[in-house]
């Protein structure tokens, strides 16, 4: 996974790419996701990594720090289907994890809303 600045607005040319390559087509969904979500929201307390269709949301910038901490991501399902995921991995020993989701798949145009109320629930897990 690539971690990035705070600059959001780095993700649509990075997502834009992949319409460049055969297959890429429901990489759509996610810039429509994410134009909509820079234009009407502040970020500035989010960092964002990704991982091809898969954007990754942290509080933290470095894998080192949030990698033992809830995570939120967005998927692109399909042309107009987005996910969005909160996870909580808990450690059982070194090489285990159990994790513990809560999911929503929503049309694009209904993502915002899901987004606010799935960030407020994040936030809360990661005090």
């Amino acid at each position: 996974m690539q971690t990035q600045s705070q600059d959001w607005s780095e993700l649509i040319p990075f997502y834009n790419d992949f319409l460049n390559y055969k297959g890429w087509d429901s990489i759509k969904v996610l810039i429509q996701f994410v134009s909509d979500l820079i234009g009407s929201r502040n970020l500035d307390d989010l960092y964002y990594h990704t991982s091809h269709h898969r954007l990754c949301s942290t509080l933290d910038e470095e894998y080192e720090i949030w990698r033992d901490k809830p995570i939120l991501t967005i998927d692109a399902i399909s042309d107009s289907i987005i996910s969005i995921e909160i996870a909580v991995e808990v450690r059982e020993a070194p090489d285990i994890y159990r994790a513990y989701i809560e999911k929503v798949h929503v049309p694009v145009e209904d993502s915002l809303h899901y987004f606010d109320e799935m960030i407020e629930k994040y936030k809360k897990k990661c005090v």
